[in-house]
């Protein structure tokens, strides 16, 4: 299940990212404080019972992204067009949960290697795909695009004044953009 990663915890307002809570059941902890809970109620009862109105969140500063050039649309499409062609890939994204309009929205491709079946997820910046990342689908392996800076999945989520939501990886963002959370990000793992 996704969890989401939040900069200040609430509890003791330490702003390391530290502070972690599920977004299925609200279950959080931070890893700074040790505080634990088993829902958003007992945070709010938590918080209600110290008297602490939480500790707040501040404004994000929002930076320019250093720009990369990128990879060449023949690429993108060739993937992609394996990968709808792929049983194996549409049977291992299927078994995460993850819907065809996630599919086809983030352009998830496929590629076949000497050393097996790889999951290409491609990363866009300004709309362009500026790197791709390759998770083998038969074991946990990875593997990117050469001689490339990584940006943030979805980096385009990003902008002055939104809130955003980080996930810890590429199948964490897939699920919460896909559970209506349009403003979130992946932290390439």
């Amino acid at each position: 299940k996704p969890q989401l990663n939040l900069r200040v915890c609430p509890i003791c307002g330490d702003a390391n990212w530290h502070f972690y809570i599920s977004e299925a059941t609200g279950a959080h902890d931070c890893k700074h404080c040790w505080h634990a809970g088993k829902s958003i109620a007992s945070l709010r009862f938590h918080l209600k019972e110290t008297g602490s109105n939480g500790h707040a969140v501040p404004e994000p500063e929002f930076r320019p992204v250093h720009r990369l050039p990128p990879v060449e649309e023949d690429k993108v499409v060739e993937l992609e067009e394996a990968f709808w062609a792929s049983k194996r890939a549409l049977e291992w994204c299927r078994a995460k949960g993850l819907s065809k309009r996630i599919l086809r929205q983030f352009r998830l491709g496929y590629e076949r290697t000497k050393n097996g079946p790889w999951l290409a997820i491609p990363y866009f910046q300004d709309g362009k795909c500026v790197t791709v990342k390759y998770r083998n689908i038969e074991k946990k392996a990875f593997r990117w695009m050469p001689h490339r800076p990584i940006p943030l999945l979805n980096q385009d989520a990003i902008g002055p004044g939104k809130e955003i939501m980080v996930a810890e990886g590429e199948t964490d963002l897939l699920s919460l953009v896909q559970a209506g959370f349009e403003n979130a990000v992946g932290l390439p793992s």
